[in-house]
């Protein structure tokens, strides 16, 4: 199912906080091995980190690629939220990492578009796959 928490604000750093989105590319096997998860994921890593966004939103995140950035983002004080849309909370997800000196995590959640909302891996009638929304 769903659980329900959100972010309370800690403190506010002058001019409010920064945040970013970013699709990332899910890991596949590219022709060009530039285009690679392997080859991408410490420019990634460092892109995010030099952003300096308070909160980051993530898109097209398979568990791979979960479980590097979850490691590599708390080294650098975030923590997160969100799992993949799957019934088991595999294949990807659009997780939101948030700074936790800057916020206190009170009430998470995840929804997957579809008439049955709060099961895991629903989707809409003729949908390709599930799609969900992280809160």
């Amino acid at each position: 199912g769903s659980s329900q928490r959100t972010c309370n604000k800690k403190r506010m750093v002058e001019g409010g906080w920064k945040v970013a989105s970013f699709n990332i590319r899910m890991k596949t096997q590219e022709p060009d091995p530039n285009d690679n998860w392997d080859f991408r994921k410490d420019a990634l890593l460092q892109e995010l980190v030099n952003s300096q966004a308070a909160i980051i939103g993530l898109q097209e995140v398979k568990p791979e690629q979960l479980a590097f950035l979850k490691s590599s983002l708390a080294e650098h004080g975030f923590s997160s939220v969100g799992v993949g849309r799957g019934a088991n909370g595999d294949d990807e997800a659009s997780p939101i990492f948030y700074k936790s000196a800057e916020f206190q995590l009170v009430r998470e959640g995840q929804r997957w578009l579809s008439a049955s909302p709060a099961i895991p891996g629903s989707r809409l009638e003729g949908a390709g796959c599930p799609l969900v929304v992280t809160q």
